[in-house]
């Protein structure tokens, strides 16, 4: 007797990152792909495999329904900070997994809130880039390292287009003051950087170094710590010092409640859009550590020239097939990293050559 297929919905099918998780999903037979969107598009048409329902999530009615025979739901809708826990609260309700493609500090707290008074469910945020894959990418390059890793340091470069709702998203995460500038994760605590930390760095594939600048999130902090890290640093990019200095001035405007421009959205657009640039994203994770008696160091780069939207769209994508291929389906809250099969999603992605990953590395001093 054949299995029943498993059916995930995509919630905002219609945008970049949604069309990225269909896309992947699509090919998959043993899966049901449910589309929806408030207004489907005609070019979004039906398949074997694939459904399409009219959803608005601001209707609990019509959220309902649309969750309704889902194993699992991918929330790729947004701004985070407008839906909030909507798709989220519905399927807790129900007990189906929800995988949020989008991380945010304010949403998961609200959750976690929620799990107590909801039926147990497994629900994952932050699967997508960032957070999500650098967070991942750390801690494959951890797993790499067969002894005691004393430092690391985690780069993030990227040169696409926002959508506007993920502009919007990283104002509210500016706005609350969510990810601690100048700090550094040490030994389970965040500290604040009492040493010279990097203020440009080489990104391979660009001619001019870009600059960079300290930062600790949540997630990054979590997988250090889940990994017994000594002391990790993770550093936001931009292509030049000028858009560094509109970013920072964009956050204390915020952040001190100034009177600020109403198209805060497009000034962050425009930030980590440079058009004479090629579209890319980076991450490089460098590690100093101690492996067979040596005192090495090694570098990981991962690159891609991809949409990071659509590549956010994949790697929830995959996670939602991790899930539903598993039997283990532990309820509570997790991020993505926590819960994920790291090696699978990034084997996947280089396999479908969505991204390329190169390692250097240098002995420091040889042991005994």
């Amino acid at each position: 007797m054949a299995a029943m297929r498993k059916r995930v919905g995509i919630i905002g099918a219609s945008g970049n990152v949604g069309r990225g998780a269909a896309e992947l999903l699509a090919g998959n037979k043993d899966i049901i792909v449910r589309l929806g969107c408030r207004n489907p598009p005609q070019s979004m048409e039906k398949g074997q495999n694939i459904e399409i329902m009219t959803v608005d999530i601001y209707i609990k009615e019509q959220l309902a329904e649309f969750v309704r025979d889902c194993s699992a739901v991918i929330n790729c809708a947004g701004p985070a900070s407008e839906i909030r826990t909507r798709v989220a609260k519905v399927c807790m309700e129900k007990e189906i997994c929800y995988i949020d493609a989008a991380g945010n500090k304010s949403v998961y707290k609200e959750l976690k809130q929620l799990s107590p008074s909801c039926p147990p469910a497994m629900s994952i945020v932050s699967a997508g880039i960032y957070p999500g894959l650098t967070e991942m990418f750390a801690i494959w390059a951890v797993n790499r390292i067969d002894g005691e890793i004393y430092f690391l340091e985690e780069i993030f470069f990227g040169n696409n287009m926002l959508s506007l709702h993920a502009a919007e998203d990283i104002c509210e995460t500016l706005d609350a003051d969510e990810g601690k500038t100048f700090a550094y994760y040490d030994n389970g605590t965040i500290a604040k950087i009492d040493f010279d930390a990097r203020g440009q760095e080489k990104i391979p594939g660009l001619a001019e170094p870009v600059s960079v600048i300290p930062v600790i999130y949540d997630e990054f902090a979590a997988a250090m710590k889940m990994k017994r890290v000594n002391k990790a640093v993770f550093y936001n990019s931009f292509s030049s010092q000028g858009s560094l200095i509109r970013f920072v001035d964009i956050k204390n405007n915020l952040k001190n409640n100034t009177e600020y421009s109403s198209d805060k959205t497009a000034l962050v657009r425009d930030i980590f859009w440079s058009p004479e640039l090629e579209q890319i994203f980076t991450l490089i994770v460098e590690l100093k550590a101690e492996e067979n008696g040596q005192l090495v160091r090694r570098r990981y780069v991962l690159s891609s020239t991809e949409n990071w939207n659509t590549v956010t769209g994949y790697v929830a994508a995959i996670l939602s097939r991790q899930i539903l291929s598993g039997n283990d389906k532990k309820p509570g809250l997790y991020f993505a990293s926590e819960i994920a099969d790291i090696d699978n999603i990034i084997e996947e992605l280089r396999i479908n050559s969505v991204i390329t990953i190169k390692c250097f590395q240098k002995i420091v001093q040889k042991g005994p």
